[in-house]
């Protein structure tokens, strides 16, 4: 599957999907769209394993659908760009939502200029990761990177997983966590980091989180 425009999808699932299975494909989004993009519409059991998808701006995103979704075993590659944030991974409000042995591998050398590219990037949502493989091994040659991103997360569990980062970059976070936290699970996860930054780097950062975090 390959986008051929620019804010196109290599594959959108809208309204009216339903028990769906995707496995070994391919999948390229447009430079400003989506390897695999999933919208609130969607219901059932949906499940994409073994596949490889080639991020625009988003390789995987999912925004507050009501199926339950899991994503096992595939090979996620962020894209790189000077003009815009972005992501492997990228969860707004989405819920009943399993990562499961997934790599999100940054295998391109390029810079993101003045803007950040994150691994997975979760926004109000509730999930659970585990086992999965967020590797930037210098890749980015220029601006920001993130490998997990939680803003106002709760009721999610985020274990055994492995996060990695290296070279020169103008900011480097391992984890941000930022607000939220009620209900929130970070337990046995590797969280490395050997870079060279000119502004800021954090292996881990916490914001504000909730009581029961």
């Amino acid at each position: 599957f390959v986008a051929t425009n620019t804010f196109g999808d290599a594959l959108r699932m809208t309204g009216g999907s339903a028990n769906l299975t995707l496995t070994t494909s391919t999948l390229i989004g447009g430079t400003l769209g989506s390897g695999l993009y999933m919208d609130p519409g969607i219901t059932g059991l949906i499940t994409v394993t073994t596949n490889t998808i080639h991020g625009g701006r988003y390789g995987v995103r999912i925004d507050a659908q009501s199926a339950s979704v899991n994503l096992s075993s595939n090979t996620i590659l962020p894209g790189l760009s000077t003009d815009y944030d972005t992501f492997g991974v990228h969860l707004n409000a989405a819920t009943n939502v399993s990562l499961y042995n997934n790599a999100v591998v940054y295998r391109r050398p390029d810079s993101m200029g003045g803007f950040r590219s994150y691994g997975i990037y979760a926004l109000s949502a509730e999930f659970t990761a585990s086992h999965n493989r967020i590797n930037q091994p210098g890749m980015i040659t220029g601006g920001s990177y993130t490998g997990l991103h939680l803003e106002n997360v709760s009721d999610s569990q985020i274990v055994y997983n492995d996060i990695n980062s290296t070279g020169t970059l103008d900011g480097s976070f391992g984890l941000h966590l930022i607000s939220g936290g009620d209900g929130l699970t970070l337990t046995h996860n590797v969280i490395q980091s050997s870079v060279t930054v000119t502004n800021s780097s954090a292996t881990i950062v916490i914001d504000t989180i909730g009581t029961a975090f």
